[in-house]
């Protein structure tokens, strides 16, 4: 008689008649290996995270859009007077002048807030500071651009007390005068034969006296320059120290200014020195 043949005995049944040792030890096994693998795989995605992906090279730096920076000091002293274009005898233009002002900034941000200029005569500083690193920038011009004249300012006087005389600039611009150049003491344009030199955190200070009688002007800065590996170029800075690669970009109200006396001013305001603050001395009836 043939024997039956027996029916094959599942994987689960081999594995529960192996002995348990041999068990443990191959459930032991596989689990070491998921385990060993996952650390594996969080140690290369940790070490991704830590060490730079060597196929990724590091971007050049940006461009600059000029190669120097300008501060711009507004050059108001003791002693020096301001026209407002509307007399200003109450509310908030009034209250300012009441409180006075914690610095020049101060002052000079009220003046552009309300069209006003310093009177006659002003002499601001243009502190320029090289910011290319591989080689020096020439400046070759500086001159006036864009003026534009009007009737003097003659709503409001702003006095201020002398501490003492102004110290004489050796360069100059007469507004009145249909010149641009930044002039030298002998009347020619003082870069004809003058340049800065700007190398890299290098600073130089240029300090202009600009002067007013028969008008009232606005304008900027046209800043002529040469970069190291040649090529002209023009900037355009204004009053706040801000440059621009077109002129029509400025903001009118950051245009510098400087207005000629009046006969007569409306409202005169004296200051209080030593306290601060100005008081309102005259007022048209």
């Amino acid at each position: 008689m043939a024997k039956k043949r027996r029916k094959p005995e599942s994987r689960f049944r081999r594995l529960m008649r192996r002995p348990v040792s041999k068990v443990v030890a191959g459930v032991g096994a596989a689990a070491l290996a998921a385990t060993t693998a996952f650390a594996v795989a969080v140690a290369e995605r940790g070490a991704a995270r830590i060490l730079p992906d060597p196929t990724v090279r590091p971007s050049s730096p940006a461009a600059l859009a000029f190669p120097f920076d300008v501060a711009v000091d507004p050059g108001f002293d003791a002693g020096m007077w301001y026209a407002l274009p509307s007399p200003v005898t109450g509310g908030p233009a009034a209250e300012q002048l009441l409180l006075g002002f914690p610095g020049d900034a101060e002052l000079a941000a009220y003046l552009r807030a309300h069209d006003g200029a310093p009177l006659s005569s002003v002499v601001p500083s243009l502190t320029f500071t090289g910011l290319n690193r591989s080689g020096t920038v020439r400046i070759v011009g500086l001159r006036v651009y864009a003026k534009q004249g009007g009737g003097v300012l003659a709503g409001s006087l702003i006095k201020t007390t002398s501490n003492g005389e102004q110290p004489t600039v050796p360069v100059r611009v007469d507004l009145d005068r249909p010149s641009l150049d930044v002039n030298a003491p002998d009347g020619k344009p003082y870069f004809q034969g003058h340049g800065i030199e700007l190398a890299a955190d290098e600073h130089v200070t240029v300090a202009v006296t600009f002067t007013a009688v028969k008008h009232a002007y606005r304008w900027l800065m046209a800043v002529d320059y040469v970069l190291p590996a040649g090529g002209s170029r023009t900037a355009y800075l204004d009053d706040v120290g801000r440059l621009y690669q077109n002129a029509s970009e400025v903001p009118p109200k950051n245009h510098f200014a400087l207005t000629g006396q009046a006969p007569g001013y409306p409202a005169v305001w004296d200051t209080n020195f030593p306290q601060p603050g100005f008081r309102l001395t005259s007022r048209s009836s």
